[in-house]
């Protein structure tokens, strides 16, 4: 029999992923169950695999309330001055971070939990597993998702992995990135930084020769050479990304470049296009990082 649409889910504490030293509590509904299970973790693992919980949990947690044991249903209760009282989500289990139910299942996040404080060898590797903890890594921005779907060949997330990775900065990797990662893999992501990056350079210090547009009405050569350097090549180099072949192509496209005509700008990205001039930071990912 379906639970009552008035009834009150049931609230239990994880019998394994409910630690007594950890600090900030997590809940997960099920909805078709009518369930919600509670998770106690420790906030240095969350914040070091993902800035996603980094940004998140930023602000200081009050004390948590007193423990019970684990694994046992947890009961609403009267705490004096609570209504008062300032409480941040996550505290303790009355005031728990909830995540999202539409992304995020019992089961889904209970294999990415174990993946998080198991280690490499501590989990299994069958498909189901390896697809959850993939999806969740993916969705809350856990940095190490890259070397699971490398090490099990699961071709449709390694070439969004690598090309994560090679926005990085290089000097933000760890040790333990360079490890988890692989030297060979680590390798190609760096020789594929390096030729992306001559790439941008060699794009932003000489514009592609403009293609005169049918309905340009005067002379938009001298302005396409000013405004590429005034404009797009200031984005092309911009320290703070590594601006992919696709998304120039969206901000020549939208850009107003004073003194070029539209007719002559989307002639020449189309020009551009077919040459295969917006693709070859993914040629350098195929041919390097995404295969062997």
């Amino acid at each position: 029999m379906p639970p009552s649409e008035s009834s009150s889910p049931i609230r239990s504490r994880h019998p394994r992923f409910y630690f007594r030293d950890g600090s900030v509590v997590m809940m997960v509904s099920d909805k078709e169950k009518d369930t919600e299970t509670l998770y106690r973790l420790h906030l240095s693992v969350l914040e070091n695999r993902s800035t996603i919980f980094r940004d998140i949990f930023s602000l200081p947690f009050g004390n948590p309330l007193a423990d019970a044991g684990a694994g046992t249903v947890v009961q609403p209760s009267d705490t004096a001055n609570t209504a008062n009282a300032f409480v941040l989500e996550g505290q303790n289990d009355n005031h728990p971070f909830e995540l999202p139910a539409a992304n995020v299942t019992p089961s889904k996040f209970d294999n990415l939990v174990t993946y998080l404080y198991t280690g490499t060898s501590g989990y299994p590797g069958d498909m189901p597993f390896l697809l959850d903890v993939l999806d969740l890594s993916s969705f809350f921005d856990i940095r190490r998702w890259c070397p699971l779907a490398r090490t099990y060949n699961i071709h449709q997330w390694i070439e969004p992995a690598i090309r994560d990775l090679v926005q990085w900065d290089t000097t933000s990797f760890t040790l333990s990135d360079v490890y988890d990662i692989g030297i060979e893999a680590f390798h190609h992501i760096v020789q594929a930084k390096s030729k992306i990056m001559r790439l941008r350079v060699g794009m932003a210090y000489k514009p592609p020769a403009l293609v005169k547009g049918p309905d340009c009405q005067g002379a938009c050569e001298y302005a396409w050479s000013r405004e590429w350097w005034n404009d797009l090549g200031k984005y092309i180099l911009h320290p703070q990304w590594m601006a992919s072949g696709s998304s120039i192509k969206t901000q020549i496209e939208i850009s107003n470049l004073p003194g070029v005509c539209e007719s002559c700008r989307d002639t020449t990205v189309e020009g551009m296009a077919l040459k295969g001039a917006f693709e070859k930071d993914k040629d350098i990912l195929e041919s390097g990082c995404c295969r062997g």
